[in-house]
């Protein structure tokens, strides 16, 4: 009798035992489970604080856009298709932010799209200058244009420092863009020249960036030259594709990286356009289903 108590003794203590390390694995699934979700929650909390940040940040430069047209609406309206490139830029934007695309993809096209209004600014006030001069408006209402044109170049400014900030990442980028026009003699002899009427040949040059996370290899670098209409200079079949979709390209270099900086220089001839607008010309360079850098220039 004393033997099967015993026994039952040491089975309800092994059941005790299972049990007490049921409990303790129970518990600390528990603890793992409520830290993972803090995790998402802290992430998802961070996600919405960068899209709201974002958003402010579209807002505020909208809202100045839209400002100068209203209080220089008189002079604006000549800057139709400038107008018409930053809303579409302003809509691809409104987008990504919608389907809270990539943080630097996005901050990259905020940036883009600053510039883009810098120039827009930069038009509106050369109009405003010479309007000045022919209706003799008096100084004080220059000096106010002035003091907006200051608040837009410290609008770029800021542009600059942010851009500095941006995580590389694994993906290449284009520094340094630049671009030289020229006149072409018959000859052949290269003459630089800022006149629309007179260029013939565009020579953008650029630098590819060092990047140890990017693979070696053969990559296709293609180019976009935009006129200031936005339409861009194309042989009329020339497209790849980015991101999903054909979009055409000015011109294209097949390059072998090494994970080095190498620089670039690839030309486009305008060929029979004998009549170039004149404006600030927009370039952006793309490789590895990126748009890694842009830039512009200006033909008088």
């Amino acid at each position: 009798m004393t033997d099967e108590k015993n026994k039952k003794d040491r089975l309800y203590k092994i059941i005790i035992a299972v049990l007490l390390v049921v409990i303790l694995f129970m518990g600390w699934r528990m603890i793992v489970i409520k830290s993972n979700v803090d995790t998402i929650i802290i992430d998802k909390e961070e996600a919405m604080k960068q899209n709201i940040e974002l958003e402010n940040e579209f807002d505020v430069l909208m809202e100045e856009h839209d400002r100068i047209k209203d209080e220089y609406s008189n002079l604006t309206g000549q800057l139709t298709e400038k107008d018409s490139l930053i809303q579409a830029y302003a809509e691809e934007i409104e987008m990504l932010i919608a389907s809270q695309a990539d943080y630097g993809r996005i901050k990259r096209k905020l940036d883009y799209l600053r510039g883009i209004t810098q120039g827009y600014v930069n038009q509106v006030d050369s109009l405003y200058r010479v309007n000045a001069q022919l209706k003799g408006e008096n100084e004080e209402i220059r000096g106010l244009y002035e003091d907006e044109q200051d608040r837009a170049n410290t609008l770029s400014d800021e542009n600059e420092n942010l851009e500095d900030k941006v995580n590389q990442g694994a993906i290449l980028r284009a520094y340094g863009i630049t671009a030289t026009t020229y006149k072409v003699k018959s000859n052949g002899k290269e003459t630089i020249t800022d006149k629309a009427r007179r260029t013939d040949r565009i020579k953008v040059c650029f630098t590819i960036s060092e990047n140890p996370l990017v693979g070696v290899g053969t990559k296709d670098v293609y180019i976009r030259i935009a006129r200031p209409n936005g339409l861009i200079f194309t042989k009329g079949t020339d497209s790849f594709i980015y991101q999903g979709k054909r979009i055409q390209y000015t011109v294209k270099k097949t390059i072998s990286y090494q994970q080095k900086a190498m620089k670039l220089c690839i030309s486009w001839d305008t060929g029979a356009e004998q009549d170039l607008p004149v404006g600030v010309y927009y370039i952006t360079v793309f490789a590895d289903d990126q748009s890694i850098g842009e830039g512009s220039f200006s033909l008088n």
